[in-house]
């Protein structure tokens, strides 16, 4: 008899602490789906990728407030004007939510997004005290 299996990926341990600390708790947001995400960290600031096909920018909420990203919105099913007889849904529909908590170091005023394509990409700037400094030798 063959045997069906479900396995759940196990995250390497690079991942789990990239997760611990970037994601905030999701305590009081209702949320049906969370969009993948790419952060990466240069020397000056932070920049964060979402994957977001099929919403336009006024689709998507984003602020910061006490050192936190918040990204929310919502994905609504086509309208049409018949009664769909759908015959698979794999496409997330919803409320989404995700948070990334920076931590001090931020400069909350130069934070820029752009929506193209799909994907929403976030520049977060570090402040100059964050910055590495390299210190002359005498």
């Amino acid at each position: 008899m063959t045997r069906l299996l479900t396995r759940t990926p196990r995250l390497r341990p690079r991942t789990r602490l990239f997760n611990e600390l970037f994601d905030a708790p999701q305590e009081s947001e209702p949320t049906v789906w969370s969009p993948t995400l790419d952060v990466t960290e240069t020397s000056d600031a932070y920049r964060v990728a979402l994957d977001l096909p099929g919403l336009s920018r006024e689709d998507v909420t984003l602020t910061f407030e006490d050192d936190i990203l918040k990204i929310s919105g919502e994905r609504a099913l086509p309208q049409q004007d018949t009664d769909p007889q759908y015959h698979r849904l794999e496409r997330w529909q919803g409320r989404f939510f995700r948070r990334l908590r920076f931590g001090d170091g931020i400069s909350p005023d130069g934070i820029k997004a752009r929506f193209t394509d799909g994907v929403l990409n976030i520049f977060v700037p570090k402040t100059e005290e964050r910055q590495p400094r390299r210190i002359a030798i005498e």
